[in-house]
């Protein structure tokens, strides 16, 4: 498996348009994630550069070491989604005796489920910190905290539809209704994560 997030981004890019079917959805969703991560820290950054109020400097030191670790998971689950999918589609395919390639077809789905499933969890843990970052910005920084928001909100429908995809497939309904309700939370708070406005 190559390693796509060791690939310059025009590498990445060539990759996903391409007729395989990984990488696909679910890893260009963590790579939006990464990438709202990433603004997160640099905003944390340059927050952390200023003379600030002890209690705001140690919320921007927390958010920053929160940030970065998120930025290295979804990066890390660019790879896994990749991996996950392209397993799937390799034991539907594979031949063999039945039963070695149902058990191998049941782990495949599950792992198709569980990384995007994954990435709606980082995601959405990431995003929580949008609000206080985009009051404790200011103006011009604010801008960035928006377009990270927007960023990881795109990973995580994104996510969120490859893992709704892979549910109805398998008919787990469970999952099917959980993730809903999550996207539905999530749809009802994007009118005050992407506002300009603290």
């Amino acid at each position: 498996m190559t390693a796509y997030a060791q690939r310059s981004v025009r590498a990445f890019l060539g990759a996903l348009a391409s007729e395989e079917p990984a990488p696909g959805g679910g890893s260009a969703a963590a790579l939006a994630g990464a990438l709202g991560a990433a603004l997160f820290c640099m905003v944390c950054r340059i927050m952390a550069s200023r003379s600030l109020p002890a209690g705001r400097r140690r919320m921007v030191e927390r958010s920053l070491v929160a940030c970065r670790r998120d930025a290295e998971e979804l990066l890390r689950l660019v790879e896994e989604d990749a991996r996950a999918y392209g397993s799937l589609v390799a034991a539907g395919r594979g031949g063999g005796r039945q039963r070695r390639q149902s058990i191998a077809r049941r782990r495949a789905e599950g792992d198709a489920l569980a990384v995007p499933l994954r990435i709606c969890a980082r995601t959405g843990a990431t995003l929580q910190r949008a609000s206080r970052l985009k009051k404790a910005a200011g103006w011009p920084l604010a801008s960035d905290v928006v377009a990270g928001a927007a960023l990881l909100t795109g990973g995580f429908l994104g996510a969120a539809a490859m893992a709704l995809a892979n549910a109805q497939e398998m008919g787990s309904r469970a999952s099917v209704a959980s993730l809903e309700r999550d996207v539905r939370a999530l749809l009802g708070k994007l009118p005050s994560l992407l506002s300009f406005r603290g």
